[in-house]
């Protein structure tokens, strides 16, 4: 007997594997209509470094011929780059390709397939996502195709194990010792900050033979997470927040508290020898010299003077510094006020009212805290409407479907970024939302019922685009992950208290509506202030007429900002985000960083 399964399954490599044929087609005669042609009229096309060196996604069959059939000095941007050597991929964990239905994008389904690829020009190798729907005169189109840089030929990524000889019969350590002295001399990139997107973007210049030096404020690795407030956990399950060539074991718990995360990170570092100067900061802006197209950069290391001249340098420094609102009547409260990345536990606080200003993920964590340490009350003082999310609902609609343990983490991030930005919006607001809405009714009404104000826009004039929207516009600023407060809100364990604080008293918190909080601890959790602030204070305000006022956010193509892309001045980085953009993201920054010491980026 026949296996269906396997009948549709040689259906849909036959349907993935013609279209395929066409796209290398298209390569080689530098037909530009012939490319367009190969998409619906509504398709998309996200190019990660291999038709320009940026990551750009074109929306709608017009834009993408446009930008296809743009003109250099010898050819247009489609024939330049020599796509060839197609290959369908049988085998990752994502599967073969195979049937899948994509909602808003055919009312059938369509043909999922991932395959490899090479470049002439440069000489690189890549892997694409293509997701073909029928057309309608019932022919294969792409909806969605990526096209993604892997490695520049001749410099890959190792993927083996080092052997641990070296020539001489060196030890491990003496050549470890000999690479770091190297290193220290003459780093080619030096990364500013030390947390999880400066470590991830070291590791991987490291793996693809590029000098990277970090310099970290801290007197220790891990000490930023070490420093925040004890019952910090991770709101996502470990597979989501894998760190780069380190998985977390899997003896760990799926909501990991920060002393395991700070500990994990500290170990990244050193399992991957990584070049770290701790207790060491920039003492002055760097200067930038375009004939040697390198920086000056004094580094204080540990009180000593150091002046390095790398040629590259990314800012890996996260947020700016805490966001403190100016409370007037600071002065004349007599109780305890500090904003909650001063929070080192509730437990001194048994007994006292406690106010916390803030209604995110911060303010929710310190509230179960200072209630789980028996403060006689806790109210939480939420300022304008957040969108909330249950842990159990996010595990659901997110990590069991992309982030399952079944897929490779390099699969399970490779199939997540192939989603362009503005079409899983389209998705979130017609699926996704609902679906969220439906999952936490009894959370949401319970939360209504007790002055909890939700919503699910990221701005007034968005669409309800849920926890993705504010994760992709904002950081996840505006919205959270429940851990357990909601119920204690719901219960009315924790109060709720909506407004603007008109000022302190000795003892109370007046707001505008006249309403009088008693409070004997007042809490921030109030966020940290732009990113684009610690680049200004390291580089001076000037540093904006190059690079613009804005770090991370989205362009309008749904791309970030400045981040692991070309930032408008000249060997200036940016890395920062959440545990899986420093995972995927700081390939392409390597490449891009590799390539222009290959002298091989023009545009």
């Amino acid at each position: 007997m026949s296996n269906p399964q396997s009948e549709e399954n040689a259906q849909a490599f036959g349907i993935a594997e013609e279209w395929l044929s066409s796209l290398g087609q298209t390569f080689i005669t530098g037909d530009i209509d012939a490319f367009g042609g190969l998409f619906v009229l509504d398709g998309w096309l996200k190019d990660m470094l291999c038709l320009s060196w940026d990551l750009r996604t074109l929306s709608g069959r017009d834009n993408i011929t446009s930008y296809a059939s743009e003109q250099f000095s010898d050819a247009t941007r489609l024939s330049r780059v020599g796509l060839h050597d197609i290959d369908v991929e049988l085998s990752t964990t994502l599967g073969p390709p195979h049937f899948d239905s994509l909602p808003l994008a055919s009312d059938e389904k369509g043909v999922r397939a991932t395959f490899r690829f090479a470049l002439s020009s440069p000489p690189a190798k890549g892997r694409g996502y293509v997701y073909l729907v029928r057309d309608a005169s019932s022919e294969w189109k792409a909806f969605i195709l990526m096209l993604s840089m892997t490695d520049l030929i001749g410099y890959e990524e190792p993927t083996e194990r080092p052997s641990g000889l070296f020539p001489d019969f060196d030890t491990w350590e003496e050549a470890q010792a000999k690479q770091r002295a190297a290193i220290e001399v003459d780093p080619t990139v030096l990364i500013v900050g030390g947390g999880l997107a400066g470590l991830t973007c070291a590791a991987r210049l490291k793996r693809m033979g590029l000098r990277a030096l970090v310099v970290e404020k801290d007197e220790r690795i891990g000490d930023v997470w070490r420093q925040r407030y004890p019952s910090l956990r991770l709101h996502s399950p470990p597979h989501a927040c894998s760190v780069l060539y380190h998985p977390w074991p899997r003896t760990y718990p799926k909501y990991l508290s920060k002393e395991k995360v700070a500990h994990h990170i500290e170990q990244f570092a050193i399992g991957e020898d990584l070049v770290v100067w701790t207790s060491s900061t920039l003492l002055r802006p760097p200067e930038y010299d375009e004939q040697t197209r390198c920086w000056t950069a004094t580094v204080d290391h540990a009180g000593a003077k150091v002046v390095l001249k790398p040629r590259h340098i990314i800012m890996a420094t996260g947020y700016g510094g805490p966001n403190i609102p100016r409370l007037p009547g600071a002065d004349a409260f007599k109780g305890v006020l500090y904003h909650s990345s001063e929070h080192r536990g509730a437990a001194p606080f048994h007994g006292k009212k406690v106010v916390v200003v803030g209604a995110g993920n911060t303010a929710f964590d310190i509230c179960l805290d200072f209630y789980a340490k028996g403060a006689s009350s806790v109210t939480i003082l939420q300022r304008s409407a957040t969108c909330v999310m249950s842990v159990h609902t996010s595990d659901q609609l997110f990590h069991v479907a992309t982030y399952n343990e079944k897929y490779a983490i390099e699969d399970a991030d490779f199939a997540a970024q192939h989603m362009p930005t503005h079409f899983m919006f389209r998705l979130v607001a017609a699926v996704g939302v609902p679906l969220h809405k439906e999952k936490d009714k009894e959370l949401h009404d319970g939360l209504t019922k007790a002055g909890f104000q939700l919503t699910w826009r990221p701005t007034e004039d968005d669409e309800e685009l849920g926890i993705p929207g504010f994760v992709m516009k904002r950081l996840g600023s505006g919205a959270l992950l429940d851990m357990g407060c909601g119920q204690l809100i719901v219960d009315g364990k924790v109060k709720v208290q909506r407004g603007q604080i008109d000022h302190l008293e000795c003892d109370t918190i007046l707001m505008q509506d006249g309403t009088r909080v008693p409070a004997d601890v007042v809490v921030l959790a109030t966020g940290r202030r732009p990113t684009i602030e610690s680049v200004k204070s390291l580089f001076g305000p000037s540093i904006t007429d190059k690079i613009g006022t804005q770090v991370w956010g989205l362009d309008e193509e749904g791309e970030f900002k400045n981040g692991f892309r070309p930032t408008g001045q000249w060997g200036l980085w940016v890395a920062m985000g959440m545990f899986g953009h420093p995972r995927y993201l700081s390939k392409y920054l390597a490449l891009q960083i590799l390539a222009e010491e290959l002298g091989i980026k023009d545009v």
